[in-house]
């Protein structure tokens, strides 16, 4: 009996102790900001190639959540899309100005002014391809009108055009 109440006893002393240590800590989670999953999703589609849906997706997310800690990184996202998607690239440049107006000092903003710089270089250098190109035509029609003309039999001073020709 002895050795039954032995075993018991330190049975329940090895619960005891159990019950009686500290359970590990777990920390709490952080709160999701607000808008963060919006801005996951619209990242997932940005990053697929998805470029018109994602579009809308920051849209959406930039309407809902204008104070956003994501709102810099969605305007410059945003305009991304707007580059890839040809009948809104109109808009990129709007959105990159808007992003270095209102989050002057983030990188996001020296991102868009670089975005915006190089937007502006390639417009002008189409604008001036464009006025080339209106150029070479001009001059090929003034090429083809001076040829027709050399082409026509010449006349001398009497009226008449000389011989073998």
């Amino acid at each position: 009996m002895n050795r039954k109440k032995r075993t018991a006893a330190i049975v329940l002393g090895l619960i005891l102790l159990a019950g009686c240590q500290k359970k590990p800590r777990t920390l709490p989670l952080p709160p999701i900001a607000a808008g963060q999953t919006e801005l996951l999703a619209a990242d997932n589609l940005f990053a697929s190639g998805q470029y018109e849906l994602s579009a809308e997706a920051y849209e959406q997310y930039l309407q809902e959540f204008p104070s956003a800690d994501g709102v810099p990184q969605a305007l410059l996202r945003l305009g991304f899309c707007y580059i890839s998607v040809s009948e809104k690239s109109s808009q990129a440049p709007i959105v990159f100005k808007q992003l270095i107006e209102n989050h002057p000092g983030t990188t996001y903003a020296q991102e868009a002014a670089l975005l915006l710089k190089l937007h502006n270089d390639a417009e002008r250098s189409r604008s001036e391809t464009a006025a080339r190109d209106r150029e070479i035509e001009r001059l090929q029609k003034d090429l083809q009108r001076l040829k027709s003309i050399d082409l026509q039999p010449r006349k001398n001073s009497d009226g008449y055009s000389p011989k073998g020709e």
